[in-house]
């Protein structure tokens, strides 16, 4: 239990750095990779709650949307 609760507390501090970020991101998205990285931490820790691993399939969602990189 103490696991899940340390994985979830990872999972909101990451979610929370990616929300800061993405505040601070201009038009061009010049630190979107940043943002990617703290959602893939959250994402890598909410799969070890429930057992997945589904982290390439979120992020790819995500950044069909946004067309990153581009």
């Amino acid at each position: 239990m103490a696991d899940h609760r340390e994985s979830l507390e990872q999972a909101i501090d990451a979610i929370r750095r990616a929300i800061d970020m993405s505040r601070e991101i201009d038009a061009r998205l010049a630190n979107a990779d940043l943002v990617a990285a703290e959602l893939r931490i959250a994402a890598g820790e909410l799969a070890r709650l429930v057992g997945k691993d589904q982290t390439e399939e979120m992020l790819g969602r995500i950044f069909a949307r946004f067309c990153v990189g581009k």
